[in-house]
């Protein structure tokens, strides 16, 4: 197990993922949901704000630790590697978020559209079978400095261990190192998020780094942007009843949008249960 592993694991507790109905239609014929590429999300700031705090631990170390060893020539060349990870064009990392709050306001008014929202519940088995089938990693957000110092710690440890070259330590050997492992520094920099989103709870399925000319790569179009939206999608499984319930969310006339929505997802086999958010519908 690598220093980073641990903050990648299998919840003991149901995730639900936030939609509209028009979205929940295509999950429940098709069997898939759809993973976004991080770079498009409303979120893509928090991988920026990721790599300044990595990069200003490495400078810490770097003044610390002084001019005349391997570990800071290590940091260094990954400081130097960081500053232009996202001056080229987009790595193919792709996430599908899920939160443990069942029925948040805020979640409602930030991923739903108004007065047409569900949150699908799946239960820790589903995720971690969904995780596996598609080759994603699932991982807690987390959102405090002390946590983010401790997991980005963790990753420099976890590369400097991993550096084993024949070659002498140069800076062109170090940046073949760090794009060898571009996807799980990536993938580091998903879970930190600021701390203003901590009530979101939230847990991403997150991809390994896709191949630009990747088939499995689709693209939708952007909300309020003029742009597409590249994703791929992660298969669900092809048995009955995958959710375990879903919410409907604020609506003005929620109990025939839950009668309808019961029996469409009894027809499609997908879930037995619709709930209510319990809370009130409002002009936003």
């Amino acid at each position: 197990m690598s220093a980073i592993d641990k903050y990648f694991y299998d919840p003991t507790f149901p995730l639900y993922h936030y939609t509209s109905i028009s979205a929940l239609e295509g999950i429940a014929s098709n069997r898939t949901v759809w993973a976004s590429h991080i770079y498009y999300l409303n979120d893509s700031a928090e991988l920026i704000h990721a790599r300044e705090v990595l990069r200003e631990m490495l400078e810490t170390k770097i003044l610390i630790d002084g001019a005349e060893n391997s570990q800071n020539d290590f940091a260094i060349c990954f400081e130097d590697w960081l500053r232009n990870l996202f001056s080229s064009k987009p790595h193919n990392i792709f996430v599908f978020s899920m939160s443990q709050e069942q029925s948040l306001l805020s979640q409602w008014r930030s991923y739903t559209p108004h007065g047409k929202g569900v949150s699908v519940a799946f239960t820790p088995s589903r995720v971690a079978t969904i995780a596996t089938t598609n080759e994603f990693r699932l991982g807690q957000c987390i959102y405090d400095t002390a946590s983010h110092h401790a997991l980005l710690g963790a990753l420099i440890v976890e590369l400097r261990s991993r550096f084993e070259c024949a070659e002498p330590a140069t800076s062109e050997n170090y940046n073949i190192h760090f794009e060898k492992y571009v996807s799980d520094i990536l993938q580091v920099l998903s879970l930190i998020k600021h701390k203003a989103f901590e009530e979101e709870k939230e847990w991403r399925l997150i991809s390994s780094l896709l191949p630009d000319a990747s088939q499995k790569i689709d693209f939708r179009q952007g909300e309020g942007a003029a742009m597409l939206v590249p994703y791929t999608k992660l298969e669900l499984g092809n048995d009955d009843w995958i959710f375990d319930n879903v919410t409907v969310g604020p609506t003005p006339h929620e109990a025939l949008a839950s009668s309808a929505l019961l029996g469409f997802l009894h027809k499609h086999k997908v879930c037995r249960a619709v709930g209510s958010g319990n809370l009130p519908f409002r002009k936003w």
